[in-house]
């Protein structure tokens, strides 16, 4: 276990203006889970929900709705003490200034501002340090219907744990998210293939205001 670092903070006369929550785009994902090269470490107060050697990526390109932005986000599948799940987001980058602090303010997520370089099939993520994430994608057509889940997306605001629920309905298919590239300050160390990964496109994603947990 490890001590949860807070998010950081703008200053007082510097607080920037972003949509209220929740806020709904329409979008296209990838999403993989990978096994870590190493045990998760994972902050008080929680546990590995399952191995202690998984993590998600999950990619999404934000087109349009309350903010349009490109956004990466790395975690792991947990359980709090009061039996609560969700995705502990170890690390996020963010293509847009607003939806960074939104990131940070409204749901306590580690958000970073970041450049997405997009190919054809293909990203490269860098921020102002340097590289972050080459990403290989595949990008194969949508054939099954489209299907409705929630998952939550965990932070931690104000001394609480920050459980914001993720609503998503789109259309499912074959779309493998590959490493080529991994910054070695992230803090999971992932293999280069998933063990199951998926694409949707199109899809419309909605976060909800984040409720709150001791």
């Amino acid at each position: 276990m490890m001590a949860f670092r807070p998010v950081d903070r703008p200053e007082a006369d510097q607080v920037p203006v972003f949509p209220p929550a929740p806020w709904s785009f329409r979008a296209e994902g990838w999403a993989g889970l990978f096994v870590t090269r190493h045990l998760v470490r994972l902050p008080d107060g929680m546990e590995a929900l399952g191995s202690k050697r998984l993590a998600v990526l999950i990619l999404i390109r934000n087109h349009n709705g309350s903010l349009v932005f490109d956004e990466l986000l790395v975690g792991s599948p947990v359980r709090l003490a009061d039996e609560h799940t969700g995705l502990y987001i170890h690390q996020m980058w963010v293509s847009d200034y607003h939806a960074m602090w939104g990131g940070r303010l409204l749901w306590g997520l580690h958000a970073q501002r970041a450049h997405f370089f997009w190919q054809p099939n293909a990203v490269r993520i860098a921020d102002e340090q340097g590289p972050v994430a080459t990403l290989r994608l595949e990008q194969r057509k949508a054939f099954w219907p489209r299907v409705s889940f929630r998952w939550r997306a965990v932070g931690r605001l104000d001394g609480y744990w920050s459980l914001a629920q993720r609503a998503v309905r789109g259309k499912p298919g074959l779309g493998r998210i590959r490493i080529v590239a991994w910054d070695f300050r992230f803090v999971l160390r992932p293999l280069a293939q998933p063990i199951v990964s998926v694409r949707l496109n199109p899809a419309d994603l909605t976060l909800a205001p984040p409720d709150l947990l001791m």
